[in-house]
């Protein structure tokens, strides 16, 4: 009974062993992934692609500007996906929007 236990426990113990060391061997050729970044990554055209960029606002702390830049030849179609459902105003006795509640939401 003492040689079965003894057993079970190496044979856990070298799993454990082999499902670690295969976390950490994933091979990085050094290809990252170029559609993001500063936009500097992808100031070339690239004909047929959808290319992103993100640029910081100089002016403005925690400020940046999204841009997609389509370099194909044909129209692509974009769905963004959101799970707000309705939208209200503030509005001021003289019928002017003061706050709008989607203006600082993704």
């Amino acid at each position: 009974m003492k040689i079965n236990n003894i057993k079970l426990k190496l044979l856990s113990l070298i799993g454990i062993v082999l499902m670690l060391a295969g976390c950490g061997t994933a091979a990085n050729s050094g290809d990252e992934d170029k559609t993001s970044g500063s936009g500097e990554e992808n100031s070339g055209i690239v004909a047929g692609s959808v290319v992103p960029s993100l640029v910081e606002v100089q002016d403005e702390d925690y400020q940046y500007v999204f841009e997609l830049r389509n370099d194909k030849t044909e129209d692509v179609t974009l769905t963004m996906n959101s799970s707000q459902y309705f939208d209200y105003h503030l509005i001021d006795n003289t019928n002017s929007v003061v706050y709008t509640y989607s203006d600082d939401k993704m």
